[in-house]
């Protein structure tokens, strides 16, 4: 099936980080103690230098008392039943990984899974999060560091571990990466706190069936 795309534009997130860390008069230290995250990288980050992964973007909205979708928009969730040729895949502004979301909102859930596509040759940030990760290879081949040790991941391999252990991963082969990654970490959870919603920012959406 050919891909189609979807956009959706507004303000990018770099800038967006920013605005709301300076609206709650908090300190990229504040900021990096609270995400685990290195003030270096706060400040390339605002600066759209670079950019977090999902997970890291929870952190820091969970920093700033806001939830994802204050930076990414509404993330539509799956139903019961999922299919293939209908997921909409997303992608957090200047970062290349892209995901589709495959979990749904239960009263209570505690299983949130998105499907990654993983650029050959890329690498992340190193971080740390609430809960358990676990994470299967579809296709291509994958490493991941936990706690200082190197794992190599190939079609069909599995890796399961605390979150709250630093952790980094990325592409080793020549070719896209597709893994199933299900975590505890709350990553579509609405916070209830007041905040001024600033609408979606930059996301790129597109319906794959190849996968």
């Amino acid at each position: 099936m050919t891909a189609t795309k979807q956009n959706a534009s507004g303000p990018n997130i770099g800038a967006a980080i920013r605005a709301r860390r300076r609206e709650l008069n908090l300190t990229l230290k504040a900021v990096a103690d609270s995400t685990n995250l290195s003030v270096g990288f706060l400040s390339q980050v605002e600066r759209n230098l670079t950019s977090p992964s999902l997970s890291s973007l929870v952190n820091i909205a969970s920093a700033l008392d806001v939830s994802i979708d204050f930076f990414l928009g509404a993330l539509k969730p799956g139903g019961l039943m999922t299919r293939r040729d209908e997921r909409l895949f997303f992608s957090v502004e200047g970062f290349p990984v892209s995901y589709a979301r495959v979990s749904n909102d239960l009263p209570d859930g505690k299983l949130h899974a998105v499907v990654d596509h993983i650029p050959p040759g890329f690498t992340s940030e190193e971080t740390t999060h609430v809960g358990e990760d676990f994470l299967y290879v579809i296709k291509g081949n994958v490493w991941i560091i936990v706690g200082g040790e190197k794992y190599e991941l190939h079609p069909g391999d599995t890796i399961h571990y605390q979150a709250t252990v630093p952790h980094q991963w990325g592409n080793s082969g020549e070719s896209e990466a597709v893994c199933l990654s299900i975590g505890t970490q709350p990553l579509f959870a609405r916070r209830k706190g007041a905040y001024k919603e600033n609408g979606s920012s930059s996301m790129e959406g597109q319906v794959d069936g190849d996968h």
